[in-house]
């Protein structure tokens, strides 16, 4: 189903606004509402904006300019273009990107090359990061690759710490002891590790869902170098039932069902999965499956009222399709809206 088949109940729609619990979360709902109603990107420039410290976006803007002739962006993608309004007048010689489909283009007149390019013949000059997905890891790679940190300019500087908070807003999201967390879409185990530092490491088990070949290995190797105990981590996409469904896998974040996948994977519920089990927390970040997924858990969420941190941005719908289906399960939830990046990604709904 997409936005242009869905049936609009504004009673349904009212009922959930009135159980967003803060001015923060009306806020992010309307704007959200209109941007899927309109398409019309102001309304996310107006969440995105909300996110920024502008006195740290001064002083980065004030730092490109004085290196401008010697300066490349990192990531060309959705947070390009978001910089690009923020500040029109950017200036910089070039883009690089690890995304060989960009590689040799022209992109709003500028080059795209590889890294392996930049590495090797502009060394000297200074990176502007700005791949929010992936900003960790490039800058690892920078400072691996011998560039100082001088040269580096990292833009989630200007939201710096919203990240880290992500599915574990300490101000919305209560701890309990013997925490049982079901982490859907867990990639290479980074949330899952998140959350036991969350929880202090007071928690019975975590039951974690990847269908990407390539990330669940990486994530089994990474739980054994670690020394991670009582996680169970099914191969596995999550789903309203058990069944085979096309999938496109190529160990990125944004590896999803999809009817253009290059492979076929099996998909189980997370009802099935935890069986008996009292669950606590459940967090969903899996591509546009999230209604699917929710439909696979209803008698868990309807049995343990655990928790819910679940990504509302995949699909337009989703702002009223999710809510509304959480609601039609327990009634008596309170909803949050917060988000976490400069893109109109990773707006994250709990309910506690």
């Amino acid at each position: 189903m997409n936005i242009n088949q869905v049936v609009l109940d504004f009673a349904k729609t009212r009922e959930v606004y009135k159980m967003l619990q803060d001015d923060y979360s009306r806020f992010i709902y309307e704007k959200r509402v209109m941007f899927c109603l309109t398409g019309d990107p102001q309304y996310m420039d107006g969440i995105l904006e909300s996110i920024i410290d502008k006195g740290i976006l001064s002083f980065i803007v004030e730092k490109m300019k004085r290196v401008k002739d010697k300066l490349v962006i990192r990531g060309v993608g959705n947070d390009y273009w978001i910089l690009k309004k923020l500040y029109p007048e950017l200036e910089f010689v070039l883009f690089v990107d690890a995304d060989e489909t960009k590689q040799g283009r022209m992109i709003d007149g500028k080059s795209v090359i590889s890294p392996g390019e930049f590495y090797e013949k502009y060394k000297d000059y200074y990176v502007l990061v700005n791949s929010a997905a992936a900003n960790n890891e490039i800058i690892d790679e920078l400072r691996k690759n011998g560039i100082e940190d001088q040269k580096i300019i990292n833009l989630a500087d200007c939201y710096e710490g919203i990240c880290d908070k992500q599915y574990f807003e300490d101000e919305i999201v209560p701890k309990e002891s013997n925490e049982v967390f079901v982490d859907g879409g867990c990639y290479d185990g980074r949330t899952l590790k998140q959350f036991i530092r969350w929880c202090g490491g007071d928690y019975k088990k975590i039951f974690a869902f990847e269908p990407d070949n390539i990330s669940y290995e990486r994530i089994i190797d990474s739980l054994e170098l670690d020394g991670v105990d009582n996680v169970e981590v099914f191969n596995r996409g999550l789903w309203s039932n058990s069944t085979e469904l096309s999938f496109s896998e190529d160990g990125s974040q944004g590896a999803k069902i999809s009817e253009f996948g290059n492979i076929t994977i099996k998909t189980a519920t997370i009802d099935e999965c935890v069986g008996n089990e009292r669950v606590t927390f459940i967090k969903l970040d899996v591509e546009g499956a999230e209604y699917e997924a929710l439909l696979g858990a209803r008698n868990t969420i309807i049995r343990d009222r655990p928790k819910l941190a679940i990504s509302i941005y995949h699909k337009p719908e989703d702002i009223f399709q999710l809510t509304e289906l959480i609601m039609s399960f327990n009634n008596d939830y309170k909803f949050f809206l917060r988000h976490y990046q400069l893109s109109p990604c990773e707006t994250i709904l709990y309910c506690v």
